[in-house]
Order: C-alpha cells, then structure tokens, then sequence
C-alpha cells in the first residue's frame, strides 16, 4: 500500500509492512548495498529528507517510521531498547534484509550501536549522528517531558502547535535558525500534531531514563566497547541538546571510530550541514568498496 506523508512540501511516499504486529511505514529506494536510516526521537522518514537522494545514488536506501512516529502504529507496550532492537531486527527480516550499514541519529544513535554490538552480523559499517547514549545523563527536554503536568505543558496541546511555535522549539536543535528549512518545518508540524504524540513521547522516555539518567537495564553505555562494526561518528561543535565533548569521549571508547565534527552545527547535522554530511558519510560508507 502506498500513501504520502500528506499535504506539504516534502511529499516522502510510504508503503507498509506489518512487523511484530505493528504496521510500520517505510521508504525503499536506490541500489546497491542495503543502508538502513534510523530517525531520532519524536522525529519521522522526512528527517532524512536532505540525504536520501544522495545516498540512494550508491545503496538501497531503506527510511521508516519507528512505532509510534511518523505513520507507523503505536507500541502495543513499553517502548524499551529491547523492543526497539526487536523492532528494527524484525524490520530488516520481512524486507529481506539479512546485513546492513546502520545510520542513527540522535536517539537512533544507541539503538544502532546496540544492535551492532548485540547482532554483529546484522550490521555491516555504522554512522552514528548527533547520537544519544554516549552518557547516562538525559537530557533536560527529556526529563521535563516525564513529568505527569508538567510534561503536558512542556510538549504542548495539539491546538498550541503549529508552524511557528515548531519553529521556535526547533531553534535549539540549530546553531544558524536561518538554517532551519521552512518546508521542514511544515512537515514536523503534521505530525506533532498527531493526538498520540504527546503519549509516545512519555512512554518512549518513561521505559528508558530516570529522572537523573538512563536505567540501568538499558545498557546502552556498557555497549560501545562492544562494536566490532567499522564506525563514524558525525557531530555538530554547537549541539545544544548532546554535547560534543561526549562524541568524542565516546570516539575513544569506540575500536577504531572515526570522528567527524562539524563547525557552526547544532544537533542536525543531516539537515544543517547536508552537503558536507553526504559527502563524507558516503566516502565513509564506500571506502574500500
């Protein structure tokens, strides 16, 4: 079945595919080496709206919807790493995807180190951009979203979103807001004001973190020593929201990462640098090739 992501600018046709009981929406084009593209938290396909053209050039480039994001169905129960993992495993196996190059970002970022490290012989060469779990603080944004009326205050009734006020919010995910692209804009506005939204984004924290930090269970830190998967990591001098000191904390835990850090850029890099960002992630992702 094929659908568009809507009305706006950016026009992402989706098909779907039922995946551990949940209808996952996704995006498969391009040739060549299977490339996996896994959106951060709250986010949706169009956030590679900027690299999907290029990298299609040289992989089969397959985007989805995480559940509960974009136009893929809500969890049926917590939102943990493990069924995240379980998820994307599952993902690859119905399109027939045995191994794969993984690029995630931001909370994308440690379900795909995660897996590389738990199912070594799913993930081929990894890109992790703007990625979380390189601490086991959370983030202030995330922890104020847990709270039981604050959090509702802080995500904002549907009625409240709308271009400009996305706008705002998303400034500090930029270093340049000129830099933030309107049609961009537009299309996070449809989804954010989804009514489930508000409702995914407390389960997805609420299974994962504490108030103080990531739940032990996770794991997700203790994780990094264990990628074997040649690794790039992509991050932005100016990001507000993961600092890049932990990327390159995180580049020296990481055997034989490399570390890409890019000037006057926030936490979207793929957006906000996507030249710069195409061009080396596909001589990364082509080396040797």
């Amino acid at each position: 079945m094929d659908t568009s992501s809507g009305t706006g600018i950016l026009e992402i046709q989706r098909e779907f595919v039922t995946v551990d009981g949940i209808q996952v929406g996704y995006l498969l084009t391009g040739s060549g080496p299977p490339l996996l593209l896994v959106h951060g938290f709250g986010e949706f396909i169009e956030t590679w709206a900027y690299n999907i053209d290029a990298l299609s050039k040289h992989f089969t480039v397959c985007a989805f919807d995480l559940p509960g994001h974009g136009l893929s169905q809500q969890p049926p129960e917590d939102y943990t790493l493990d069924f995240s993992m379980g998820i994307v495993t599952s993902f690859m196996t119905a399109l027939g995807i045995r191994r794969a190059s993984l690029i995630g970002r931001s909370m994308g970022g440690p379900l795909c180190f995660c897996l590389a490290a738990d199912y070594p012989d799913r993930a081929d060469r990894l890109v992790l951009v703007s990625s979380g779990g390189f601490s086991d603080r959370v983030p202030l944004p995330y922890r104020l979203a847990m709270l039981p009326i604050l959090g509702d205050l802080f995500l904002g009734p549907s009625v409240l979103v709308n271009d400009t006020t996305v706008k705002l919010a998303m400034r500090r995910q930029f270093h340049n807001p000129d830099s933030i692209p309107e049609e961009w804009v537009h299309t996070a506005t449809r989804y954010f004001k989804m009514p489930h939204r508000n409702a995914m984004v407390r389960n997805v924290v609420r299974s994962n973190a504490s108030l103080t930090s990531s739940k032990p269970k996770t794991g997700v830190f203790g994780r990094l020593p264990l990628v074997k998967a040649p690794t790039l990591i992509v991050h932005g001098l100016q990001d507000g929201l993961v600092p890049a000191q932990q990327a390159k904390e995180a580049a020296g835990i990481l055997p034989g990462a490399e570390l890409m850090l890019l000037d006057e850029c926030g936490h979207n890099p793929q957006i906000e640098k996507a030249p710069d960002f195409n061009e080396s992630v596909l001589a990364f992702l082509r080396r040797d090739t």
